[in-house]
């Protein structure tokens, strides 16, 4: 399906319309609901991935440490929704992060909190813009308390991946990917 898509992108106006991740998808979706039968126009597709906000809210033991270690990554801290129990953080316009203490999280859930350094249970995947921005981004979280390279980095030439491991064992993948040799690819 994908493989399709990518042909037709390139097809249609003569250029390449992998410039970025979200012009991609914009395009995909665009694609999909058309052969599905859908009525969307581009501007729709755009307005409703532009008006889509993605949250993470994550439990964690110590709100200081996790706050640090996440601004380190690349969020910046909304002050607006944070306080003694919590810390908002930015890392897009459209991608927040909610750090909670473990008593204000059990406010929102019966279910108990699991443990992330035993078992898995997400992993976070952030896009950065180019190949040296993943070890640029992995540094300084790892000097500010997270594990480095909990998973093995992967380097497919059109894609690479690091790793790290937050200080309550949350893992996250920071990933660039080379839109142009992935379409060469199709």
């Amino acid at each position: 399906m994908i493989r399709r898509c990518l042909a037709r992108f390139k097809a249609a106006d003569g250029r390449d319309r992998l410039d970025t991740t979200q012009e991609f998808l914009k395009d995909t979706l665009h694609v999909l609901t058309r052969q599905r039968g859908y009525s969307a126009t581009r501007a729709q597709v755009k307005e409703k991935l532009v008006s889509k906000m993605f949250f993470v809210n994550l439990p964690v033991r110590d709100l200081v440490a996790s706050t640090a270690f996440y601004v380190a990554l690349g969020g910046e801290v909304n002050p607006q929704f944070s306080g003694e129990q919590s810390t908002s953080l930015m890392f897009s316009d459209s991608i927040g992060l909610m750090l909670l203490t473990h008593d204000h999280y059990r406010q929102f859930t019966q279910r108990p909190i699991g443990d992330v350094r035993r078992e898995s249970q997400a992993m976070i995947a952030l896009s950065v813009d180019n190949r040296d921005a993943v070890d640029a981004t992995l540094q300084p979280a790892v000097a500010a308390g997270g594990r480095a390279d909990p998973n093995p980095a992967q380097d497919l030439g059109f894609l690479f991946n690091g790793h790290v491991e937050d200080p309550d064992g949350n893992v996250w993948e920071i990933i660039w990917m080379d839109a142009a040799a992935l379409a060469q690819m199709a």
